[in-house]
């Protein structure tokens, strides 16, 4: 069995449905009279709409007849950005071999980027002085920009002009997307309709769930900071949140959860709770340990604890066994949550709790790092081994995991191993590092090296990996939704491990 299949298992929060590797598909007919030439028209065509999967065919059936075609394996190069492949080095690789250092000099520009690599900086004045009318490395600075949040967001005209400029079209109209969702539903349709225009699919139900959502006028009553129920999920961390009829719902903290949803994965629980449908979605979600597509409810959920009118409470029939669903971090709006597990409490603040909050964090226990986010999913600044790379956020997951393409870029050494999961055996390769957040540092003892590159949105920015609940649940954390930051405090009650050191 793939890693991909086991971590999908395992990293039950991630719920979009991401492209795999070509390896199994069928090989294109090759028998036919069509050129190298027209191929390629074709594989770019294909890669400007996003239609990845058609392209590579396209290319690999040119490399079959030369190897060392410059453009084709430049488009391979740009399709390998979509999938987090791996093939991305070689290509660059030989593309650098065949003197063609302007394609392998962007290829590798892209490469630093994607995987959040502490020498992107340098690397884009490098290439901006040697290729100053390059679209693609202009492109990289646009993109690299939106996502620090050092541009407003982009009008209609500025994603055509770069969209009708750079390789892969439907990148900037996914990018602005992933965006403009951060900031509200509404906003975030505005820039999926621009996208829908422009690829010839559809990504997932989003339009669905934001206009379902956009509709609701949800309010959270928070003033300055409060305290609810902490609850433990097993190998993850939560609250509970108390509806209006006096239930209690157990909510795993999921960073890993999209669109700053809030997801119950139980019919019974879902259908109790108090409040009208706003949204049924037929065969509208499929996690991998699902055998078939369940069917997706919105309610408008009231709640006592803490006061909450209009909250979308998004549900299905799923197996996750560790709490009765799972809350984004940025699901409650205008609020900040601090989960503390090693002590076992919660807090929720609003933007001046979280002020006053923030005074009173002890220097010498504390750092506040700065995060990418992306419709919901939160990525760090990390170093692992010492170099620094951008990695993904995901509490409902495990420990730390490398994807193949970080792990070699990294020089990171694997070795063979295996999981075991409900009885059964199955082969992995795993890696040993010393991981630095801030001040703090974290050794890493059989993480996972895997085939699947998570917080991966197919348009040229992803992470190395991600980092799961072991290393958070040394820390009282707080994702900032005002300003992207993750706080963390080391409290004063050491945690049990005495892993991380700092």
């Amino acid at each position: 069995m793939r890693v991909t299949a086991l971590m999908l298992i395992v990293v039950v929060g991630i719920a979009a449905m991401m492209p795999t590797e070509l390896a199994c598909e069928t090989p294109p007919d090759t028998t036919t009279t069509t050129s190298d030439t027209e191929r390629l028209q074709q594989a770019q065509q294909q890669l400007h709409k996003g239609n990845t999967r058609t392209a590579w065919r396209h290319i690999d059936t040119v490399l079959q007849n030369n190897p060392l075609h410059p453009e084709a394996l430049y488009l391979k190069g740009e399709a390998s950005l979509v999938y987090g492949s791996r093939s991305l080095i070689g290509t660059i690789d030989t593309l650098r071999s065949l003197g063609e250092n302007q394609s392998a000099d962007i290829l590798c520009l892209k490469l630093l980027h994607f995987l959040g690599d502490g020498a992107f900086a340098s690397e884009l004045e490098r290439c901006e002085a040697l290729y100053p009318e390059s679209p693609e490395v202009r492109y990289t600075r646009w993109l690299y920009e939106l996502e620090h949040r050092l541009s407003g967001p982009p009008k209609a005209d500025e994603l055509a002009a770069w969209s009708e400029s750079i390789t892969l079209g439907f990148a900037p109209y996914t990018a602005a997307f992933c965006q403009a969702a951060n900031r509200s539903f509404s906003e975030g349709l505005q820039y999926l309709q621009l996208l829908h225009d422009h690829v010839d699919y559809r990504w997932g139900s989003y339009d669905s769930v934001f206009t379902a959502k956009s509709r609701l006028a949800t309010n959270v009553h928070v003033s300055g900071t409060i305290e609810v129920e902490y609850a433990d999920c097993g190998s993850q961390m939560g609250l509970y949140l108390v509806d209006a009829n006096g239930r209690k719902l157990k909510l795993s903290l999921d960073s890993g959860t999209a669109g700053k949803g809030c997801t119950v994965h139980h019919d019974s629980v879902g259908n109790m709770l108090p409040g009208d449908t706003v949204m049924w979605l037929k065969g509208g979600i499929q996690y991998n340990y699902m055998d078939k597509p369940a069917d997706v409810v919105i309610k408008a959920v009231d709640f006592m604890e803490p006061a909450i009118t209009a909250f979308p409470v998004q549900y299905f029939q799923g197996g996750f066994s560790l709490a009765d669903g799972c809350i984004s971090p940025f699901a409650l709006p205008g609020v900040a949550i601090t989960i503390d597990p090693v002590n076992e409490r919660v807090f929720l603040h609003d933007a001046d709790g979280l002020a006053a909050y923030r005074d009173t964090l002890p220097r010498e226990r504390s750092a506040i790092l700065p995060l990418v986010v992306r419709n919901g999913w939160p990525f760090m600044p990390t170093l692992i081994n010492g170099r620094e790379v951008l990695m993904m956020i995901e509490s409902g997951s495990r420990d730390v995991n490398l994807n193949e393409l970080a792990a070699e870029h990294l020089g990171v050494k694997a070795y063979d191993s295996a999981l075991i999961w409900r009885g059964e055996r199955y082969p992995t390769k795993m890696f040993d590092a010393v991981m630095t957040v801030g001040p703090f540092e974290y050794e890493i003892n059989g993480g996972l090296v895997t085939d699947w590159v998570v917080g991966n949105n197919s348009y040229g920015g992803a992470s190395a990996g991600d980092i799961g609940p072991d290393f958070l649940r040394h820390f009282a954390f707080t994702f900032d939704p005002f300003r992207y930051e993750l706080i963390l405090v080391k409290p004063a009650k050491p945690a049990l491990t005495g892993r991380v050191d700092g």
